[in-house]
This record gives C-alpha cells, sequence and structure tokens, in this order.
C-alpha cells in the first residue's frame, strides 16, 4: 500500500491539489512524460528532492507554486494549481 502526504479528493479538472507532488503529477501539470518530468526535477529545472535510498522524485507544493509564480510563462499551470488548491480549501468548508 502506497501511502503519501495528499488530499484524499477526486481528480478535477485533469489535475488534483497534493501537499507532495510526484513525476507522474507534474508530468500530467506540465503535459509531458514522466521521464522528462524526473529530468526536470533532477536537473534542477524545478525544485525537488529525492527519496532517500530510492529513485522516486518529490516536489513541495509552496515550492512548486513559489517557482512557477517566478516564470509568466508558466502562468496557467500555475493557475490549474490554484484552481485545485482553492476546491479542495472550500471542500473543507
Amino acid at each position: 500500500m502506497r501511502i503519501t502526504n495528499t488530499c484524499q479528493s477526486e481528480y478535477a479538472n485533469g489535475f488534483r491539489f497534493r501537499h507532495v507532488y510526484t513525476a507522474g503529477d507534474l508530468s500530467r501539470l506540465f503535459s509531458v512524460s514522466v521521464g522528462t518530468a524526473g529530468k526536470m526535477a533532477d536537473s534542477g529545472v524545478i525544485p525537488a528532492w529525492k527519496i532517500p535510498g530510492s529513485r522516486h522524485r518529490r516536489i513541495d507544493h509552496v515550492a512548486l507554486v513559489r517557482w512557477l509564480s517566478e516564470r509568466p510563462e508558466y502562468g496557467a499551470i500555475l493557475d490549474r494549481l490554484r484552481a485545485a488548491e482553492q476546491r479542495e480549501a472550500d471542500k473543507r468548508k
């Protein structure tokens, strides 16, 4: 059983809010392959870390939003993240 720090909401508009994202999540968000998303994380293009003793990468939501905010060319992706975050906040009300 895989346990991650996620909000258990359904995918909406192709993306779901999480506190920590995987390379697979990034691939869906940026519309690239999982391998490309992993390379983006490994090369430092996206702020990420590897799980010790594993090849899996994780990307913190706050760090990703901050990174996207500094790059206007990714405005549409940032909007998707913020919309997913808002949907999750609305569910908790």
